[in-house]
């Protein structure tokens, strides 16, 4: 009676394992932003600047400077403006291809920095048309909106590796 109890056990035992190894298989990438990768592919994510910003290009390694302000600069007299949209496919698509975070593990990075004193909060936007217009308006303003926005008063920054 006892050794078929045990079996019994054993037997719910392995279909337990089994069905957790099945939800860490699918459930895990998500969790890890794994999954965002498919979708950042999709569609681009293109850089946008002021236009009296004093180059046209920027290597992946500045970008993710200024965006995790790590530089606040571009030179002595002008300061670096980041402008973030708030959420969105565009954003999640920025986050991803420029930092290999998810949006909310990138926001967590943001509250840490601006809780600990050691940066300060960046202008967010609910729409790309409202970023591009601040990018427009403010000398030294940086963003990003889809590749395939109409752009306004904005110039595009490449990036390099």
């Amino acid at each position: 009676m006892e050794r078929i109890r045990l079996q019994g056990l054993l037997q719910l035992s392995k279909s337990r394992l089994f069905f957790s190894v099945v939800a860490l298989i699918c459930f895990l990438p998500g969790w890890f932003g794994l999954a965002v990768a498919e979708t950042a592919e999709e569609g681009g994510v293109i850089i946008i600047g002021n236009k009296t910003l004093p180059f046209d290009s920027l290597s992946r390694r500045d970008l993710a400077d200024f965006f995790k302000q790590t530089k606040t600069m571009w030179n002595q007299d002008l300061a670096i403006s980041i402008t973030l949209l708030q959420d969105g496919e565009t954003h999640r698509r920025f986050v991803w291809q420029y930092f290999r975070k998810t949006p909310s593990q990138y926001h967590r990075y943001w509250k840490k920095l601006i809780f600990s004193g050691k940066g300060r909060t960046p202008m967010i936007f609910r729409s790309e048309k409202d970023l591009m217009a601040h990018v427009a308006l403010t000398r030294g303003a940086i963003g990003y909106v889809a590749e395939n926005t109409k752009l306004a008063g904005v110039k595009i920054i490449k990036i390099t590796d």
